[in-house]
């Protein structure tokens, strides 16, 4: 028997348990019990769309605040709203800030194209007034990747390559275990008489 947790948003409803309707949205821990007969029978489930997290900061004023704190709106320049999640452990700081300003710290989720979808609040503050850089919709930074190093060809040798031998000094020494003594962690004990 295994058992898997797992943490994860409820997005919809889930037919078969009327009873989980008041968590959708939020984050759920699921405990899934699987025998090895089970895998065998198991379809891949289909690959969730792309999406890119990249670590952000926004301030703004708080604008709606829903399901406890765990959804909120901030209200940045130029009346643009960038819609939020709690995803921290614990309640929401949000909670009562209606008409406040708030400095978020989190994870933004973009899709391909460099919209923001959310902003996945890990901390919140009241906002300062040093913080009005942080208030505008957050961009997606350029993602600089690096390309494949190109192969080198190698010569092929006349014969076999000759093979190395890791001196003894660079051997890796035995695991720690109850049955491994000290001589074969540090090898034999020498006496400075025995030195000179």
């Amino acid at each position: 028997m295994i058992a898997v947790r797992i943490w994860k948003r409820l997005d919809a409803p889930v037919p078969q348990m009327p009873e989980l309707e008041p968590l959708v949205g939020k984050m759920v821990e699921i405990i899934a019990l699987e025998s090895p007969e089970d895998e065998a029978e198991i379809e891949p489930e289909p690959p969730e769309p792309a999406v890119i997290r990249q670590r952000v900061r926004v301030a703004g004023l708080v604008e709606r605040v829903a399901d406890g704190g765990d959804g909120f709106r901030l209200l940045v320049a130029e009346g643009a709203v960038v819609p939020c999640t709690w995803a921290a452990a614990g309640p929401s700081p949000v909670v009562g800030s209606v008409g406040r300003r708030m400095l978020i710290d989190g994870h933004g989720v973009f899709e391909p194209g460099g919209l923001l979808v959310r902003v996945d609040a890990e901390a919140a503050l009241p906002a300062r007034a040093e913080d009005a850089s942080f208030a505008r919709i957050p961009q997606l930074s350029a993602v600089v990747v690096e390309p494949e190093p190109e192969p080198i060809a190698i010569e092929i040798l006349a014969g076999p390559a000759p093979a190395t031998v890791p001196p003894v000094e660079d051997a890796p020494r035995p695991a720690l275990s109850s049955k491994t003594g000290f001589n074969a962690l540090f090898g034999p004990c020498v006496t400075a008489d025995e030195l000179s």
